[in-house]
């Protein structure tokens, strides 16, 4: 019997977790369990829970670097407009 056999779940699961995290996308791929056990599944449950999760993390960042963006770029090219006629005149 091969020793991941008795591993739970959640462990494989965190495995999955942690190979995102440490690895990218080509985590996906570093692990021993065998293709289509409950293992397996459970690892690429969990990779693709952080791929998903960074996702949106990277997607809210970004979101909010373009609503600040918007919302000060009038002000912005105000002030920068002011400045320029301050060194013109």
């Amino acid at each position: 019997m091969h020793a991941f056999a008795t591993q739970a779940l959640s462990d494989c699961e965190q495995a999955g977790r942690q190979a995102f995290r440490v690895h990218g996308v080509t985590g996906h791929a570093h692990h021993s369990y065998p293709e289509g056990s409950l293992q397996h599944t459970s690892f690429l449950d969990g990779f693709w829970l952080e791929r998903n999760a960074a996702w949106e993390r990277a997607l809210t960042g970004a979101r909010a670097y373009h609503d600040l963006c918007v919302r000060d770029g009038a002000k912005d090219c105000a002030w920068a407009e002011k400045l320029a006629g301050e060194l013109n005149a």
